[in-house]
């Protein structure tokens, strides 16, 4: 059975009119947050940015490695920056 018809059955069992309303309300409040809530508080400019790179997500040589983005992101990888950058700072005072 299909989880559609599983609902059918269940909202076909149930004979409070009360609690019918009830759960009709949650569904249709889930399924609008889910159908472009947050996608519709975007300008239309932030819609097709956003559209554009889901298009472009789909190119392989668009993507990086996890790996990558972890090296670029580590701790490490920023405190090595920092010491570079005060290091170059310093050699310029000289």
């Amino acid at each position: 059975m299909t989880s559609k018809e599983t609902l059918h059955q269940f909202i076909d069992e149930i004979e409070d009119e009360n609690l019918l309303r009830g759960y009709l309300g949650m569904i249709k409040e889930l399924n609008q947050q889910q159908t472009g809530k947050l996608f519709n508080s975007l300008t239309v400019k932030e819609q097709q940015e956003l559209i554009f790179s889901y298009e472009e997500s789909f190119n392989p040589g668009n993507l990086i490695s996890n790996q990558e983005v972890k090296n670029k992101y580590s701790k490490t990888n920023s405190l090595d920056k920092k010491r570079q950058l005060k290091f170059h700072s310093c050699n310029k005072l000289y």
